[in-house]
This record gives structure tokens, C-alpha cells and sequence, in this order.
């Protein structure tokens, strides 16, 4: 098969964009490279584009699953590696091959397993879970552990100068979102942040039980270079911590009001509030100081969208 024009195969959203990289990808006819039917699959024409926009000679795949990249590479005749955790490669502990010409790579596509939304070792193929398997994971914090040394195992066989492209969504467990780009390191220096639209997919075919939680139909693009040989750029990705606005001395009065109400299920009464509020930094600083801050939170309950059920009782409007 040969290609349909030169790249960018991506669909541009608006057609100013028509013949130039952006970091939006969408590929509607994800094209003939691999095994359509592999969990996990993406368009090999999402390969081809990476290729171009940072002319990169050889790739490899760590993740090969059904195998696009390799389809891919060998069709265009670009050097190439990929191997997979089924066949023996452990991305957490092995070194990555040479490509084929026998050169390191310009280019890794790094297609990580969403958690355990599929999981791979046990189910896809196999007969348990392989300790190695980051879609196996025991937690995902263990998860993030795991995603975060394969990158950089990743990262340290690519050529100074070359990009590691990591493609990953994000995920729901309970009714929680969960954006696992952010959650894991990205080692490099970032050079695009993008966008991948999702076609044909099964939880896009498959009705939500709630209907104000909008389907994940995207997967996010990250490619990082290495620009030297030994010293390495980390963005460390933080975990969510938790803030109690108890504590803040720049919550507004009416916000306060808000969130007395609400911690108590919406409406409760004047000497509910004050009970409430008095353990706030700014009340105990507004006694300090000597201020009625008692008078504030009436005046705040009167003026700021809130409605009175009956005498001394308020709630939520």
C-alpha cells in the first residue's frame, strides 16, 4: 500500500489547518497496520505523522500489542524494533534492542495500558497476571510507580535529540475521574502537548448509567526530547492533596456561608451557622480584631443568594 499524499493524515478540525501538524490527532479509518481487533489498538497513521513532524529515522515499540508500528515500519521501511511483555520483554528491567539497522531510536511510541481497564496478562493472553504487567497493577499508585519506571527506561535508550511520544487516557472508577497523564513523570523536555479523538470505541458504544457524565472519547500526546545525554528533565507530577478552607484567610465571607450550609446538607440554623463558622480562621480572626463577624454572616445570608424558611432558618438557593 502506498501513501495517500503526504503527511499529516490526521483530519484537521478546521480547514485552515489542512497539510500542517497540530496537536490534535483524529483518524477516522485508523488504516490496514496491525490487528484492528487487539485491545488497545491505534491508527498507524498516528505513527506516520510522529515520524514526520520530527524526521525520525528508526522507532521503537516497547508496547507492540497488535503490532501497528511494526506494520508500519516495515511497509515504509523504517528501522525499527518493538517487543512486548508476552514475549518476554519487561520494559520495567530489560534494555531496549537495537532497531533493525542497528542503531539506537530516534523515536519510542509509548502507548501505556490505561490501569486495568484492560488487562492484559491473564485475560488478552496468558494464563495469570504477570508481575511485570503495569495492567495488572495491584493499586494505582502501584500503577504510577510502574508507568513512571518504564518511561524512563524508555527515555534513557532514545538517541540525544530523539522523542519518546507517550499516548494515554484517562479513567473512571466509582464515579471518579482519574487523568492519568498527570498523574504520572514525564522525563524530557516537553514538546507537544496534544490530543487524541478516539473512533470506534466500546465505551462509546455503551450507554452511561448517569447521564451528566460525558463519555472519554479522547487520549492525551505527550513527546518529550532528550536533549543531553546525561542530564535528564523531570516534570514530577504531584498528588492531589486536600485543602480545608477552615483554614484560608482569603475565602470570602459569602463562600463561607455557602460551605456552612452545605456541610449541612444545605439549610440549618442561624445559631447552627455562627457554631459552625466560629471554628473559621477568619471568624477567630475577625474576634481578634474585634469585629462582630455575627453581623457579617447575617448581612451575607440577607444579600447573597440564600433564602429564609422560616424564622432564623436558612438555606441554599
Amino acid at each position: 500500500m502506498s501513501r495517500e499524499g503526504p503527511p499529516p493524515y490526521s483530519v484537521p478540525i478546521v480547514s485552515e489547518f489542512e497539510g500542517r501538524h497540530t496537536n490534535l490527532f483524529a483518524y477516522p479509518e485508523r488504516g490496514p497496520w496491525g490487528n484492528p481487533r487487539y485491545p488497545g489498538n491505534f491508527s498507524g497513521k498516528f505513527v506516520l505523522d510522529l515520524v514526520d513532524l520530527y524526521k525520525s529515522r528508526s522507532v521503537a515499540d516497547p508496547f507492540r500489542g497488535g503490532g501497528t508500528t511494526e506494520g508500519v515500519c516495515k511497509e515504509f521501511g523504517i528501522p525499527y524494533w518493538s517487543g512486548d511483555l508476552r514475549d518476554g520483554f519487561n520494559i520495567l528491567e530489560d534494555a531496549l534492542p537495537p532497531c533493525s539497522d542497528g542503531s539506537s531510536p530516534d523515536l519510542v511510541m509509548f502507548h501505556l495500558p490505561y490501569f486495568d481497564m484492560i488487562q492484559y496478562s491473564g485475560r488478552v493472553w496468558g494464563e495469570k497476571p504477570h508481575p511485570a504487567d503495569l495492567s495488572a497493577a495491584a493499586s494505582l499508585d502501584e500503577f504510577v510507580r510502574m508507568a513512571n519506571e518504564a518511561q524512563y527506561n524508555a527515555y534513557s535508550h532514545v538517541k540525544q535529540g530523539g522523542h519518546v511520544a507517550i499516548l494515554i487516557g484517562s479513567i473512571r472508577r466509582q464515579g471518579v475521574l482519574y487523568p492519568l497523564h498527570r498523574m504520572i513523570n514525564l522525563y524530557g523536555e516537553l514538546q507537544l502537548d496534544g490530543v487524541k479523538v478516539q473512533f470506534n470505541t466500546t465505551g462509546a458504544r455503551t450507554p452511561h448509567p448517569a447521564r451528566n457524565i460525558a463519555l472519554l472519547v479522547t487520549e492525551w500526546v505527550m513527546v518529550m526530547e532528550k536533549p543531553k545525554s546525561w542530564i535528564v528533565p523531570v516534570r514530577v507530577a504531584q498528588p492531589v492533596r486536600e485543602f480545608d478552607q477552615r483554614q484560608s484567610a482569603r475565602q470570602t465571607w459569602r463562600s463561607i456561608v455557602l460551605s456552612a450550609l452545605e456541610a449541612c446538607g444545605g439549610s440549618a440554623s442561624l445559631s447552627r451557622l455562627y457554631e459552625i463558622i466560629s471554628s473559621h480562621r477568619r471568624a477567630q480572626q475577625a474576634a481578634a480584631d474585634n469585629v462582630d463577624w455575627q453581623a457579617i454572616v447575617r448581612r451575607e445570608l440577607q444579600e447573597g443568594g440564600f433564602q429564609s424558611i422560616d424564622r432564623g432558618v436558612w438555606r441554599v438557593t
